[in-house]
């Protein structure tokens, strides 16, 4: 009845006249059928598909960088309030009290409107950054006049204001009350190596308290740059896995399933479960899956590890893995890993060597992580006096690969998108704190120029500095 009475044509003009889809209706026996969701589930699909469309578009685009050294395209700047903006933005930390009328640029951070008591206006404050430092800056007039730049604000990711820097006695603190406002496309870092990367040592933010960025961003990140897989490499976890999973299926790119463990050597401590944390050592050690059933090897591990021999960590036992590694691929992890730690604790050149053939591959990382030591007072670093130092100890693990025929892979260990984020970490675990500040700067996700560009001379010559990156991956 109902095809023969067309309703199928009727509800497909219906259809692309409400939604601009083109949709063929058909009539199907069944006990139900929710058409909202179907239609919802259409309309977020061209939405995704026009967005992604923008975004490649806009990669074509060669925008003119802005004067002065500014992170900021100058020819992407609109403004929607207010003159025109013709100065250059000033550095907030730069910015006196005394300035008067200044220009800054900032990420929007967050905003609140408040309609005043006698209603018919506005209050309305935001937050911008340019991770120099941070301001607040605020706007009063009618509502008619400050809806749309509300609306504006809250969705632009990036502006420029001009106005007066001065102090406001409600808030007890210096504001920016705006003249001017203007949205700005930041510069975007790229990888512009001919020759990707692919990180091998990666923590989200649902590692073990010491990463704040989310596995979605870090993969997106990894695919926009053109590197073709990236591994997952929390702490003693392995929660990021099935949104990494779905982030890499959606971007394009491989993700290499992985975990960064706690091993125990229980054959020189076989009664640790009764030791003291101090009287035994523990190190770090990197896992990544190479099949289906290396998975189930990793999870029992796992398991195991947090059922039966959690103290303090979850820690897994050498013995353990030397009998069950089937389907997984050992890495020797960064400075709190089993040879590097021997290493630094004067081990003989065999003793070195045998630790390094239980992993299937050794790891190096740029100075700019392990120059906490330089720094330190404990007695393990007292040999550490000078990047020299660290580069000696690199120079050692990449020769111990080469005489046991091991590949060695240069990674970041990365903790941050950006190198913006790690200033909000301290705040998340103080107990870190003082190793975030330092590391900071280099734990994030980079471009094999940038992550490498504190990699001394010895790498360049014979051994191009591509060689030593994971682009050969071990998977």
């Amino acid at each position: 009845m109902l095809l023969a009475k067309g309703t199928d044509k009727l509800l497909a003009r219906e259809i692309h006249k409400l939604f601009d889809l083109e949709l063929a209706v058909e009539f199907v026996e069944a006990k139900t059928y929710d058409i909202e969701a179907a239609v919802r589930s259409a309309v977020a699909e061209k939405q995704e598909a026009e967005k992604q469309k923008k975004e490649e578009a806009e990669k074509q685009v060669e925008h003119r960088p802005m004067q002065g050294g500014l992170p900021l395209y100058g020819d992407t700047v609109h403004g929607f309030f207010g003159k025109p903006i013709r100065e250059l933005p000033k550095p907030m930390n730069e910015v006196k009290t005394d300035d008067g009328y200044i220009t800054v640029w900032g990420d929007v951070l967050c905003s609140e409107a408040r309609e005043t008591k006698r209603g018919g206006n506005k209050i309305f404050s935001f937050n911008i950054s340019d991770y120099t430092s941070s301001m607040t800056v605020k706007m009063f007039d009618s509502n008619k006049v400050m809806d749309p730049v509300i609306n504006k604000i809250q969705s632009a990711k990036t502006v420029m204001v001009s106005g007066m820097y001065q102090y406001d006695n409600y808030a007890g603190e210096y504001v920016l009350r705006a003249n001017s406002l203007a949205t700005v496309t930041k510069m975007e870092k790229m990888d512009t190596a001919p020759e990707k990367r692919v990180e091998l040592h990666m923590h989200t933010s649902l590692s073990e308290m010491d990463a704040i960025s989310s596995p979605t961003s870090l993969v997106k990140r990894a695919a926009k740059w053109g590197h073709k897989a990236v591994a997952i490499t929390d702490h003693g976890v392995v929660q990021a896995l099935p949104e990494a999973c779905k982030a890499a299926k959606s971007a394009g790119i491989k993700l290499l399933c992985g975990m960064e463990g706690y091993l125990v050597d229980d054959e020189k401590y076989p009664d640790f479960m009764n030791m003291k944390l101090k009287d035994f050592p523990r190190y770090h050690i990197i896992f990544l899956i190479r099949t289906l059933a290396g998975r189930k090897v990793l999870y029992k591990h796992i398991s195991k590890s947090n059922i039966e021999y959690f103290k303090n960590r979850p820690l897994i036992l050498k013995s353990a893995l030397k009998e069950h590694r089937d389907g997984i691929i050992i890495g020797s992890a960064c400075e709190q890993g089993e040879l590097y730690q021997a290493i630094l604790h004067g081990k003989s050149d065999e003793e070195l060597e045998k630790i390094a053939d239980f992993y299937d591959y050794l790891e190096i990382q740029p100075n700019g992580n392990n120059a906490f030591m330089l720094r330190s007072n404990k007695e393990i670093h007292e040999q550490i006096r000078e990047e020299e130092d660290l580069n000696n100890i690199n120079r050692k693990i990449l020769a111990i690969g080469d005489k046991l025929g091991k590949l060695t892979v240069a990674t970041g260990d990365v903790h941050f998108l950006d190198k913006k984020t790690p200033s909000s970490a301290p705040l998340l675990w103080p107990a870190k704190a003082l190793r975030t500040r330092i590391c900071s700067r280099l734990c994030t996700l980079r471009p094999p120029t940038r992550c490498w560009r504190t990699l001394p001379t010895w790498v360049t010559g014979p051994r191009k500095w591509w060689w030593i990156t994971p682009t050969r991956s071990p998977i």
